[in-house]
């Protein structure tokens, strides 16, 4: 199955990706992310994405690279961390963790060569206890993964009240 993702990554990092590719993380654990062992873990939702990009309220800038996944004909579908991911790894399957959200399907569409592109409003999945918020993709090749395009977005965020804050925190002296 060939898919189109979203990937976020620190600005930090862009180069090394543009000039290495995605590699696998170095470590598993039991987070979003690392869950699903040493595999680079991609989002079919801008939100989980952007996440990775380590964009904040006062640096909303980021970078999106979408690319092309191929999970591979045997998926393994996961609501929550497995015990043990080194099976997985091994194997080089491809790993759809189920979220809580997903991207609406009717807005689905099928890129060239039969790529499915998911994309489209949030909506609430069938997996409401599941650890994950939204769904997230893990393979184990960088082989795997295609980088396809870079996107430099500015993210809003929506319906957010803030409050104001002492930088100097509350227990400051006041002169």
């Amino acid at each position: 199955m060939l898919i189109c993702l979203r990937l976020g990554t620190r600005s930090s990092n862009l180069l090394r990706h543009l000039h290495k590719g995605f590699l696998p993380a170095v470590c598993s654990l039991p987070v979003s992310g690392y869950m699903f062992g040493r595999g680079i873990v991609c989002s079919d939702a801008a939100a989980e994405a952007a996440r990775f990009g380590y964009t904040s309220v006062d640096r909303p800038e980021g970078f999106l690279v979408l690319a092309v996944a191929s999970l591979g004909d045997e998926i393994t579908e996961l609501t929550s961390p497995p015990e043990d991911t080194k099976s997985l790894e091994d194997k080089k399957a491809g790993v759809m963790g189920l979220g809580r959200k997903k991207t609406d399907e009717k807005e689905h569409f099928v890129w060239k060569d039969d790529i499915k592109v998911p994309c489209g409003s949030l909506v609430a999945s069938e997996h409401k206890n599941s650890t994950l918020e939204y769904n997230e993709y893990a393979v184990y090749d960088p082989k795997q993964v295609c980088m396809r395009f870079l996107v430099g977005v500015k993210f809003e965020e929506q319906d957010v009240k803030y409050e104001e804050v002492d930088p100097a925190g509350e227990d400051a002296q006041v002169e």
